[in-house]
């Protein structure tokens, strides 16, 4: 259960939908659960998060009602996705890194599109 609370979904269905789902982010779950966990208070814990799994629905994956979605098995598979779903502003980058995914790794690949975008930005800026 460590793991769960860190996805997110919109339904019980496995697949998430990201324009209509809610990211827990783990930073503020302490804010959301106001007990911590230790050797004297589970139930009441228990109920708190709970409460929370429910409200971002994912509890289905916690208790196994819903599966998980599969994993990326490789990077290729992934970069090949987050180029997919870029704009046409991105045309450029997405043509450059496309011929050379085999030899990017995630840093690099990650660093290539950081540069790309703040060069989009110091144009925009400059118009």
């Amino acid at each position: 259960m460590a793991n769960t609370y860190a996805s997110s979904t919109n339904t019980t269905t496995a697949t998430p939908n990201p324009l209509t789902t809610a990211t827990l982010q783990t930073s503020y779950i302490q804010h959301l659960v106001s007990v911590k966990l230790d050797c004297h208070n589970y139930l009441l814990w228990t109920a708190q998060f709970i409460l929370l799994l429910k409200g971002y629905r994912l509890y289905g994956f916690a208790d196994g009602t819903n599966t998980c979605p599969p994993e990326t098995t490789n990077d290729n598979e992934l970069q090949l996705t987050i180029l997919s779903g870029l704009d046409s502003a991105y045309d450029a980058v997405v043509t450059a890194l496309t011929a050379s995914l085999e030899h990017l790794n995630m840093y690099d690949f990650q660093a290539q599109l950081n540069v790309f975008e703040m060069r989009l930005e110091a144009q925009q800026q400059a118009l």
